[in-house]
Protein backbone atom coordinates (compact mmCIF):
# COMPACT_ATOMS: atom_id res chain seq x y z
CA UNK A 1 0.00 0.00 0.00
CA UNK A 2 1.51 3.33 -0.98
CA UNK A 3 0.83 5.99 1.44
CA UNK A 4 -0.65 9.30 -0.37
CA UNK A 5 0.39 12.26 1.04
CA UNK A 6 -1.40 15.67 1.91
CA UNK A 7 0.28 18.99 0.78
CA UNK A 8 1.06 21.94 3.04
CA UNK A 9 -0.85 24.94 1.97
CA UNK A 10 1.49 27.47 0.26
CA UNK A 11 0.81 31.30 1.67
CA UNK A 12 2.38 34.64 1.65
CA UNK A 13 2.39 37.73 3.87
CA UNK A 14 -0.45 39.81 2.57
CA UNK A 15 1.78 43.18 3.07
CA UNK A 16 4.74 44.46 4.25
CA UNK A 17 2.93 45.48 7.47
CA UNK A 18 1.57 42.01 8.62
CA UNK A 19 3.79 40.42 10.31
CA UNK A 20 4.45 36.66 10.01
CA UNK A 21 3.30 36.73 14.26
CA UNK A 22 -0.11 37.95 12.88
CA UNK A 23 -0.69 35.55 10.35
CA UNK A 24 0.08 32.84 12.01
CA UNK A 25 -1.76 33.43 15.18
CA UNK A 26 -5.35 31.68 13.81
CA UNK A 27 -3.74 29.00 11.57
CA UNK A 28 -4.70 25.60 13.24
CA UNK A 29 -2.51 23.72 10.26
CA UNK A 30 1.14 23.78 8.70
CA UNK A 31 1.82 26.74 6.49
CA UNK A 32 4.69 26.85 4.03
CA UNK A 33 5.81 30.17 3.36
CA UNK A 34 7.76 29.85 -0.15
CA UNK A 35 10.76 32.00 -0.79
CA UNK A 36 9.83 34.36 2.42
CA UNK A 37 12.93 35.18 3.21
CA UNK A 38 14.64 35.23 -0.12
CA UNK A 39 14.25 39.35 -0.44
CA UNK A 40 14.31 40.16 3.15
CA UNK A 41 17.59 42.27 4.20
CA UNK A 42 17.83 40.97 7.76
CA UNK A 43 18.21 37.04 6.08
CA UNK A 44 20.59 37.92 3.59
CA UNK A 45 23.89 37.15 6.16
CA UNK A 46 21.93 33.76 7.32
CA UNK A 47 21.09 32.72 4.13
CA UNK A 48 25.18 32.18 3.22
CA UNK A 49 25.17 29.75 6.37
CA UNK A 50 26.68 26.61 3.62
CA UNK A 51 28.07 23.90 5.99
CA UNK A 52 31.55 25.57 5.20
CA UNK A 53 30.52 28.82 6.16
CA UNK A 54 29.41 27.51 9.68
CA UNK A 55 32.44 26.07 9.61
CA UNK A 56 35.09 28.61 8.56
CA UNK A 57 33.18 31.00 11.49
CA UNK A 58 33.70 28.82 14.00
CA UNK A 59 36.59 26.32 13.21
CA UNK A 60 37.60 25.49 16.53
CA UNK A 61 33.77 24.63 18.09
CA UNK A 62 33.43 21.31 19.09
CA UNK A 63 30.29 19.75 20.01
CA UNK A 64 28.24 16.00 19.72
CA UNK A 65 27.18 14.83 16.26
CA UNK A 66 24.89 11.75 15.95
CA UNK A 67 25.55 9.04 13.42
CA UNK A 68 23.48 6.64 12.45
CA UNK A 69 23.18 3.59 9.53
CA UNK A 70 21.06 5.10 6.31
CA UNK A 71 19.66 1.47 5.94
CA UNK A 72 17.61 2.12 8.49
CA UNK A 73 14.73 4.37 6.39
CA UNK A 74 14.41 2.28 3.47
CA UNK A 75 11.23 0.87 3.43
CA UNK A 76 11.81 -2.93 4.60
CA UNK A 77 12.63 -1.29 8.30
CA UNK A 78 10.73 -1.45 10.75
CA UNK A 79 11.29 2.00 12.05
CA UNK A 80 13.55 5.09 11.54
CA UNK A 81 16.55 5.71 14.37
CA UNK A 82 15.47 6.71 17.78
CA UNK A 83 18.26 8.44 19.15
CA UNK A 84 18.99 5.32 21.80
CA UNK A 85 20.16 3.76 18.30
CA UNK A 86 22.72 5.97 17.04
CA UNK A 87 26.47 6.47 17.79
CA UNK A 88 27.32 9.63 19.09
CA UNK A 89 30.75 10.84 18.41
CA UNK A 90 32.71 14.29 19.74
CA UNK A 91 34.41 16.35 17.18
CA UNK A 92 35.08 20.08 15.52
CA UNK A 93 32.59 21.56 13.12
CA UNK A 94 35.28 21.74 10.53
CA UNK A 95 35.78 17.98 10.94
CA UNK A 96 32.33 17.10 10.60
CA UNK A 97 31.74 19.24 7.41
CA UNK A 98 34.85 17.16 5.84
CA UNK A 99 33.24 14.61 6.53
CA UNK A 100 30.22 15.44 5.37
CA UNK A 101 32.22 16.12 1.83
CA UNK A 102 33.99 13.39 1.31
CA UNK A 103 34.14 10.72 -1.21
CA UNK A 104 31.30 8.63 -0.42
CA UNK A 105 33.07 5.55 -1.70
CA UNK A 106 35.76 5.94 0.40
CA UNK A 107 35.76 2.98 2.72
CA UNK A 108 37.14 2.61 6.78
CA UNK A 109 39.71 0.72 7.96
CA UNK A 110 37.93 0.46 11.25
CA UNK A 111 34.49 -0.56 10.52
CA UNK A 112 32.07 -0.10 12.82
CA UNK A 113 27.91 -1.13 13.15
CA UNK A 114 25.39 0.10 14.83
CA UNK A 115 24.86 -2.23 17.78
CA UNK A 116 22.86 -5.19 17.48
CA UNK A 117 20.99 -4.54 21.38
CA UNK A 118 19.50 -1.09 22.34
CA UNK A 119 21.93 -1.44 25.32
CA UNK A 120 25.32 -1.10 23.11
CA UNK A 121 23.70 1.37 20.71
CA UNK A 122 25.47 4.29 22.33
CA UNK A 123 29.11 4.31 20.36
CA UNK A 124 32.16 5.51 22.13
CA UNK A 125 33.69 8.63 21.10
CA UNK A 126 35.04 7.11 17.90
CA UNK A 127 36.92 9.04 15.16
CA UNK A 128 34.41 10.56 12.52
CA UNK A 129 36.22 8.89 9.41
CA UNK A 130 34.99 5.33 11.92
CA UNK A 131 31.73 6.08 9.47
CA UNK A 132 31.64 5.90 5.62
CA UNK A 133 29.51 8.15 4.41
CA UNK A 134 28.02 5.87 1.82
CA UNK A 135 26.51 4.23 4.82
CA UNK A 136 26.28 6.59 7.47
CA UNK A 137 24.32 9.80 7.54
CA UNK A 138 25.41 12.76 10.58
CA UNK A 139 23.31 15.21 12.21
CA UNK A 140 24.47 18.25 14.22
CA UNK A 141 21.25 18.53 15.52
CA UNK A 142 19.05 20.59 18.24
CA UNK A 143 22.42 22.52 19.38
CA UNK A 144 21.38 25.84 21.05
CA UNK A 145 22.99 28.45 19.12
CA UNK A 146 23.81 30.55 22.42
CA UNK A 147 25.78 27.52 23.75
CA UNK A 148 27.53 26.25 20.40
CA UNK A 149 28.31 29.96 19.26
CA UNK A 150 29.01 31.48 22.51
CA UNK A 151 32.16 32.30 21.37
CA UNK A 152 31.46 33.62 18.07
CA UNK A 153 29.21 36.30 18.24
CA UNK A 154 28.75 37.55 14.88
CA UNK A 155 26.79 34.47 13.72
CA UNK A 156 24.81 34.65 17.02
CA UNK A 157 23.93 38.79 16.12
CA UNK A 158 23.52 37.68 12.31
CA UNK A 159 20.03 36.07 13.12
CA UNK A 160 17.18 38.21 14.17
CA UNK A 161 13.15 37.20 13.79
CA UNK A 162 12.33 40.41 14.90
CA UNK A 163 11.20 41.83 11.32
CA UNK A 164 8.88 38.44 10.99
CA UNK A 165 7.08 40.16 14.41
CA UNK A 166 8.84 38.27 17.34
CA UNK A 167 10.70 41.40 18.85
CA UNK A 168 13.79 40.59 20.80
CA UNK A 169 14.33 37.12 19.00
CA UNK A 170 17.60 36.11 17.43
CA UNK A 171 20.52 33.36 17.91
CA UNK A 172 19.91 33.32 21.85
CA UNK A 173 16.68 31.91 21.23
CA UNK A 174 16.92 29.31 18.25
CA UNK A 175 18.62 26.41 17.82
CA UNK A 176 20.60 25.20 14.49
CA UNK A 177 20.46 21.89 12.79
CA UNK A 178 23.18 20.60 10.37
CA UNK A 179 23.18 17.14 8.63
CA UNK A 180 24.09 15.04 5.73
CA UNK A 181 21.57 13.34 3.32
CA UNK A 182 19.03 11.44 5.31
CA UNK A 183 19.74 12.51 8.66
CA UNK A 184 16.74 13.07 10.29
CA UNK A 185 14.27 13.30 13.37
CA UNK A 186 12.28 10.42 14.31
CA UNK A 187 8.75 11.21 14.50
CA UNK A 188 7.25 12.53 17.82
CA UNK A 189 5.53 16.08 18.41
CA UNK A 190 7.19 18.82 20.75
CA UNK A 191 5.34 19.75 24.43
CA UNK A 192 5.50 23.40 24.00
CA UNK A 193 4.73 26.29 21.57
CA UNK A 194 4.77 26.25 18.12
CA UNK A 195 7.22 26.10 15.80
CA UNK A 196 8.83 28.20 12.85
CA UNK A 197 11.48 26.68 11.15
CA UNK A 198 13.70 28.94 8.52
CA UNK A 199 15.77 26.67 5.47
CA UNK A 200 19.04 28.17 4.94
CA UNK A 201 20.92 25.97 3.20
CA UNK A 202 20.18 22.19 1.38
CA UNK A 203 16.62 20.82 0.81
CA UNK A 204 14.38 19.06 3.74
CA UNK A 205 11.57 16.61 3.89
CA UNK A 206 8.88 17.44 6.36
CA UNK A 207 5.77 14.67 7.44
CA UNK A 208 3.39 15.74 9.52
CA UNK A 209 0.20 14.48 11.29
CA UNK A 210 -2.48 16.62 13.13
CA UNK A 211 -3.12 16.42 16.61
CA UNK A 212 -6.65 15.29 15.98
CA UNK A 213 -4.61 11.82 14.37
CA UNK A 214 -3.24 11.28 17.65
CA UNK A 215 -4.49 7.22 18.38
CA UNK A 216 -3.14 6.34 14.91
CA UNK A 217 0.66 7.35 16.08
CA UNK A 218 1.40 5.01 18.28
CA UNK A 219 2.77 7.07 21.00
CA UNK A 220 5.57 6.19 23.34
CA UNK A 221 7.44 8.17 26.15
CA UNK A 222 10.51 5.45 25.78
CA UNK A 223 12.70 6.90 24.91
CA UNK A 224 12.09 9.42 27.55
CA UNK A 225 12.85 12.79 26.70
CA UNK A 226 11.44 15.97 28.16
CA UNK A 227 8.82 17.92 25.89
CA UNK A 228 9.67 15.02 23.15
CA UNK A 229 6.70 11.97 22.78
CA UNK A 230 7.45 9.86 19.86
CA UNK A 231 6.16 7.20 17.74
CA UNK A 232 7.67 4.28 15.90
CA UNK A 233 6.20 4.86 13.14
CA UNK A 234 8.52 5.56 9.72
CA UNK A 235 6.41 8.19 7.96
CA UNK A 236 8.60 8.14 4.60
CA UNK A 237 8.02 4.32 4.33
CA UNK A 238 4.49 3.66 6.44
CA UNK A 239 4.20 -0.18 7.53
CA UNK A 240 0.78 -1.00 7.85
CA UNK A 241 1.36 -4.33 8.96
CA UNK A 242 3.45 -3.33 12.06
CA UNK A 243 1.18 0.12 12.22
CA UNK A 244 -2.34 -0.85 10.99
CA UNK A 245 -3.70 2.26 12.55
CA UNK A 246 -1.71 4.50 10.54
CA UNK A 247 -3.53 3.61 7.22
CA UNK A 248 -6.54 6.31 8.22
CA UNK A 249 -4.07 8.73 8.90
CA UNK A 250 -3.70 12.22 6.66
CA UNK A 251 0.31 12.57 6.77
CA UNK A 252 1.05 16.70 5.25
CA UNK A 253 4.20 16.24 3.40
CA UNK A 254 6.54 19.29 2.30
CA UNK A 255 9.11 20.14 1.02
CA UNK A 256 11.64 23.37 1.74
CA UNK A 257 14.20 24.70 -0.19
CA UNK A 258 16.58 27.92 1.36
CA UNK A 259 14.47 31.27 1.86
CA UNK A 260 11.48 29.05 2.97
CA UNK A 261 9.59 29.21 6.31
CA UNK A 262 7.80 26.91 7.31
CA UNK A 263 4.80 26.88 10.61
CA UNK A 264 4.06 24.21 12.75
CA UNK A 265 1.64 24.41 15.01
CA UNK A 266 1.39 23.03 18.50
CA UNK A 267 1.75 19.05 19.34
CA UNK A 268 1.68 18.24 15.36
CA UNK A 269 3.46 15.21 14.93
CA UNK A 270 6.81 15.61 12.88
CA UNK A 271 8.92 13.22 11.22
CA UNK A 272 11.71 15.27 9.65
CA UNK A 273 14.79 14.03 6.62
CA UNK A 274 17.35 15.90 5.07
CA UNK A 275 17.01 14.87 1.14
CA UNK A 276 20.74 16.45 1.18
CA UNK A 277 23.14 18.32 3.55
CA UNK A 278 21.28 20.69 4.61
CA UNK A 279 21.06 24.01 7.61
CA UNK A 280 18.08 24.73 9.39
CA UNK A 281 17.40 27.02 11.92
CA UNK A 282 14.38 27.60 14.05
CA UNK A 283 12.43 28.77 16.88
CA UNK A 284 9.86 27.99 19.51
CA UNK A 285 7.59 30.63 20.39
CA UNK A 286 5.62 30.27 23.86
CA UNK A 287 2.15 30.29 24.11
CA UNK A 288 0.47 30.70 27.31
CA UNK A 289 -1.18 27.09 27.52
CA UNK A 290 2.48 25.78 27.92
CA UNK A 291 2.04 26.21 31.74
CA UNK A 292 0.02 23.80 31.83
CA UNK A 293 1.88 21.18 29.53
CA UNK A 294 4.73 22.12 31.76
CA UNK A 295 3.34 20.75 35.35
CA UNK A 296 2.14 17.70 32.87
CA UNK A 297 5.70 17.19 32.12
CA UNK A 298 6.83 17.67 35.14
CA UNK A 299 4.91 14.73 36.84
CA UNK A 300 5.81 12.31 33.92
CA UNK A 301 9.45 13.50 34.40
CA UNK A 302 9.18 12.69 38.27
CA UNK A 303 7.17 9.14 37.90
CA UNK A 304 9.10 7.54 34.74
CA UNK A 305 12.46 8.34 36.73
CA UNK A 306 10.70 6.82 39.79
CA UNK A 307 9.95 3.82 38.27
CA UNK A 308 13.58 3.48 36.29
CA UNK A 309 15.47 4.33 39.36
CA UNK A 310 16.55 0.73 39.85
CA UNK A 311 17.87 0.70 36.41
CA UNK A 312 21.88 0.77 35.94
CA UNK A 313 21.89 1.32 32.61
CA UNK A 314 19.74 3.86 31.36
CA UNK A 315 20.48 3.61 27.17
CA UNK A 316 17.78 1.93 26.46
CA UNK A 317 15.46 4.24 27.88
CA UNK A 318 16.95 7.38 28.02
CA UNK A 319 17.08 9.63 25.27
CA UNK A 320 21.04 11.07 25.40
CA UNK A 321 20.01 14.41 25.96
CA UNK A 322 18.20 13.92 28.86
CA UNK A 323 20.03 14.52 31.80
CA UNK A 324 19.64 11.77 35.12
CA UNK A 325 18.91 13.81 37.78
CA UNK A 326 17.64 12.84 41.39
CA UNK A 327 14.21 13.08 42.37
CA UNK A 328 15.13 16.12 44.52
CA UNK A 329 15.17 18.27 41.22
CA UNK A 330 12.30 16.60 39.43
CA UNK A 331 9.64 17.77 42.06
CA UNK A 332 11.34 21.40 42.22
CA UNK A 333 10.39 21.18 38.44
CA UNK A 334 7.16 20.47 39.10
CA UNK A 335 6.66 22.80 41.96
CA UNK A 336 8.08 25.70 39.65
CA UNK A 337 5.76 24.45 36.82
CA UNK A 338 2.77 24.08 39.06
CA UNK A 339 3.31 28.11 40.25
CA UNK A 340 3.97 29.16 37.16
CA UNK A 341 0.22 27.61 36.07
CA UNK A 342 -0.83 29.21 39.15
CA UNK A 343 0.19 32.47 37.82
CA UNK A 344 -1.50 31.91 34.45
CA UNK A 345 2.02 33.57 33.19
CA UNK A 346 4.48 32.23 30.38
CA UNK A 347 7.40 30.54 30.65
CA UNK A 348 10.40 32.31 29.07
CA UNK A 349 11.82 28.63 27.84
CA UNK A 350 10.26 27.41 25.19
CA UNK A 351 11.79 24.10 25.49
CA UNK A 352 12.80 21.79 28.89
CA UNK A 353 14.23 24.13 31.85
CA UNK A 354 18.06 23.78 31.87
CA UNK A 355 19.98 21.97 34.16
CA UNK A 356 23.22 23.43 35.41
CA UNK A 357 25.94 21.47 37.42
CA UNK A 358 23.36 19.66 38.64
CA UNK A 359 20.30 22.08 39.75
CA UNK A 360 17.63 23.62 37.94
CA UNK A 361 17.40 26.88 36.36
CA UNK A 362 15.23 29.41 35.42
CA UNK A 363 14.27 33.27 34.50
CA UNK A 364 10.79 32.73 36.22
Amino acid sequence: IMQEYGKVLEISLPHKSHTLKETVRTLTEPRLFKGCLLNRSEWAEPLKWTPEYIAESAPTVSTTFKIGKKEWLLPTSERPHFETDCHFVQGTLSEFVTWIRQDSSVSCSKKIKIADSESESRGSDTSLSCYPPSEYWGYCDYKYMFQLFRDTPSLLSSLDWSGLGFEKRGGDQSTIWIGSELAHTPCHYDTYGYNIVAQLYGRKAWYLVSPTEHDKMYPTRIPYEESSVFSPVNLAHPNYTTHPNLKGAKVLQVFMDPGDLLYVPKHWWHFVMCVDTAVSVNTWIELESDSQDRLREAIIRIMVFSLKASDVDTSVWLNPKEVSCPISINTSAASLARATRVANSSCPHSGPWPLVEGKLTSDI
